[in-house]
């Protein structure tokens, strides 16, 4: 009887859980107006944008906040997820913040009205598919995202602007985007040998 019971309580514990986890993921952030989906980053610090919800798909020029406030926290955002403005038609123009250092696949998928959107100097990951199916839009590029000027190249419907301006604060993200992309590969090799030692030791 009491194992039952310990058994349904953990049962019941584990349901409340899964709900609890369930409805963080669904939550909607409403900025400026407009409603999106996110998830926190692997550290917990940075937000990163899944999802724009349908009214979103009526807005012809839109800016991306840089932080958010979410119960009573600061979130900076960091990310624009895979999909994230996918088949927002109406979307002309669009402002993506400093801070934000990734864009997912596809993420601005069949946005066939877009024509300009301003990248930040802080990008260190964009994948080459990103624009698929955006008719005519230009990249607007720092010198300090030299090294995606490719990666946006790779996409032949993307025309890439690059301002000339380059202050000493550009030179200082420059070095720091590097850093970032050096420490990314150096925990990816490091997860790599982890793991090949832990087989070998199994």
């Amino acid at each position: 009887m009491k194992k039952t019971l310990k058994k349904a309580l953990c049962l019941l514990l584990s349901l409340i859980m899964l709900t609890s986890v369930v409805s963080a993921s669904a939550a909607a952030l409403d900025l400026n107006g407009l409603a999106y989906d996110y998830t926190l980053s692997a550290d917990g610090s940075g937000m990163i944008l899944t999802k724009c919800a349908n009214s979103l798909i009526f807005e012809e020029n839109v800016v991306i906040p840089a932080a958010v406030d979410k119960n009573n926290v600061r979130y900076q955002v960091v990310g624009i997820g895979a999909l994230a403005f996918a088949n927002c038609t109406n979307m002309k123009t669009l402002t993506i913040p400093e801070g934000v250092k990734t864009i997912g696949a596809r993420a601005f998928e069949n946005c066939t009205s877009l024509i300009s959107v301003n990248i930040p100097r802080t990008l260190v990951s964009c994948e080459s598919d990103a624009f698929n199916g955006c008719a005519a839009v230009t990249a607007n590029c720092y010198k300090a995202n030299y090294m995606f000027i490719a990666t946006f190249a790779l996409d032949s419907n993307v025309k890439v602007n690059v301002i000339d301006k380059e202050t000493s604060a550009d030179k200082e993200i420059q070095v720091n985007n590097i850093l970032d992309i050096v420490m990314t590969f150096v925990r990816k090799i490091l997860d790599i040998i982890k793991t090949v030692f832990s087989k070998i030791g199994a």
